[in-house]
């Protein structure tokens, strides 16, 4: 027993010492580095800036388009999708306007697998004869439009 004691506080004794140094090493480590950490700051900054100062450094190429994504992507996939049409000037039918006519009219693309909600709109359309038409595409055209920068 008194030799785990004994032990113990030789541990004891040492660990403050040991971690001195270390700290020390971690704080001009610190300090080097804030010259290169220091615009890791500015890309966040410009990810939390509101979709209005976005917009200006990308070009509306889904401008006037109303964008349906089909229930069928993954959540991840459908939120980036989402978030890219947005910044580049479009719009994204919101999950809760799925049974909102007048929402469904303004759509004119949907995207992915063919769900319940494309025929939904192909039935609202065909009732009140818009003259808004959609087509639908798959998603793999929606990212190379936006890798191209070219309209849908």
């Amino acid at each position: 027993n008194d030799n785990n004691n004994n032990n113990n506080s030789s541990n004891n004794n040492n660990s403050p010492q040991k971690p001195t140094p270390i700290k020390r090493k971690l704080l001009e480590i610190d300090s080097d580095d804030e010259i290169e950490i220091q615009p890791k700051p500015n890309k966040i900054i410009r990810k939390s800036l509101p979709n209005s100062l976005l917009k200006l450094n990308f070009p509306n190429i889904f401008a006037n388009q109303y964008i349906y994504l089909s229930s069928s992507l993954p959540m991840d996939e459908y939120n980036k999708l989402k978030r890219h049409i947005e910044a580049f000037g479009g719009q994204v039918l919101s999950p809760k306007d799925i049974n909102n006519e007048k929402q469904l009219l303004r759509v004119t693309h949907c995207v992915g697998e063919k769900d319940a909600t494309f025929d939904k709109i192909d039935l609202v359309k065909q009732k009140i004869q818009t003259n808004v038409t959609h087509i639908s595409l798959p998603t793999v055209y929606v990212w190379k439009c936006i890798a191209n920068k070219t309209k849908l």
